[in-house]
């Protein structure tokens, strides 16, 4: 009865965005509805993640051995390792690009990089689906809600 990989996933998660919905509540007006739109479904649906973690761990052995262990093969294992990794990188990489050009700058930087390199796709194909995203941000956000981006470290730097 051991809590493994999606449980402990489950519980970072939950985590993550329970600080990111209370986070946001003390930003001010405008600012805080992007984090708040992903924050709460995250938050909702992370909590029924764990509630069936939890549940799987109370049920048969079938159940737990369905659920929480995966791999009968270490080899297994080690891709699942390598992939959860190189997933969590991406994550981790997105992050420390908002936190150094904002969200405006970082979200098409991340979308090309990420469908270009991980995705392995085309230049024509990263480059049109960075210019959705680019519209999607800068029309809708930026123009129709008028949302205001919080700015990046650069940006706070060089006084911009």
């Amino acid at each position: 009865m051991r809590l493994r990989g999606s449980g402990v996933f489950a519980l970072v998660m939950t985590g993550l965005f329970a600080f990111v919905v209370g986070s946001a509540w003390t930003w001010q007006g405008s600012q805080r509805i992007f984090p708040l739109l992903m924050g709460i479904p995250g938050l909702l649906l992370s909590i029924v993640a764990v509630f069936r973690t939890l549940r799987q761990l109370s049920g048969s052995k079938e159940a737990q051995f369905r659920g929480l262990d995966l791999f009968e093969n270490p080899a297994d294992r080690q891709i699942h390792l390598a992939r959860s990794a190189i997933i969590f990188g991406w994550i981790f990489g997105l992050g420390g690009l908002v936190w150094l050009t904002g969200f405006r700058i970082a979200i098409p930087i991340f979308v090309f990089t990420y469908v270009k390199f991980q995705g392995r796709e085309g230049w024509l194909v990263a480059a049109g689906i960075t210019l959705g995203v680019l519209v999607m941000v800068i029309g809708f956000f930026g123009l129709v809600l008028a949302y205001p981006w919080p700015q990046g470290a650069i940006q706070r730097w060089l006084g911009l």
